[in-house]
């Protein structure tokens, strides 16, 4: 605008002048008045906020629910909340990959500062389980498997074979596991029907 209105009165003058001798000087000296004045009327564009990719994944026992998984992005300085969320018979165990910036790689709910591109993963554990029957311990390991010592008179050591446990409980002469699709097994005595939960689904 400003620009605008110099070039306007600097044709006014150049016409005022028109039959003067410096009409030449007068006008490169108004036309040079109104390219700074072009310049200094200009405002500079803004630079656009850099933006970055934050890539989420998680291991097995587990999800990340906020912001989800998968690739996300964000400007510059964004702070993302983080919440990774355990399934039954695991716990998290921490975020790993591009971790500078969470503020607990520990904690299953924090936050993450975008400085640049970034690609973590949230880590869960199996959980460890004991349990003891009258005359018989069994124990859950972490891969899903069982182990057993004692009594095997009724069979309720018999675990060997057991896979992708992700609970267990032990009676008196009897074993009951909890597997990660939500079935159930059991084994030992079943003298009141105690084992009989072979088609049990559990949600």
């Amino acid at each position: 605008m400003l620009q605008r209105r110099v070039l306007i009165f600097a044709s006014l003058v150049i016409q005022y002048y028109s039959e003067d001798m410096c009409v030449q000087r007068v006008s490169i000296f108004l036309i040079a008045v109104a390219l700074i004045a072009g310049m200094l009327g200009c405002e500079p564009t803004p630079s656009p906020t850099p933006e970055y990719d934050l890539t989420i994944a998680s291991t097995a026992g587990g999800n990340v629910t906020t912001p989800g998984e998968g690739t996300f992005t964000y400007d510059e300085g964004t702070m993302v909340n983080l919440t990774a969320e355990a399934e039954g018979g695991y716990h998290f165990l921490s975020w790993t990959g591009d971790v500078g910036t969470i503020i607990n790689v520990e904690s299953a709910t924090t936050t993450i500062s975008m400085n640049g591109n970034h690609s973590i993963t949230a880590n869960f554990e199996a959980e460890f389980m004991i349990a003891a029957g009258a005359f018989h311990t069994v124990g859950l390991e972490s891969d899903g498997t069982m182990v057993a010592v004692g009594d095997f008179s009724r069979d309720q050591c018999d675990v060997d074979n057991w896979t992708d446990i992700v609970q267990v409980s032990a009676g008196l002469l009897h074993t009951v596991g909890t597997k990660d699709d939500g079935s159930v097994v059991a084994v030992g005595a079943n003298f009141y029907g105690q084992c009989n939960v072979g088609g049990w689904t559990l949600n």
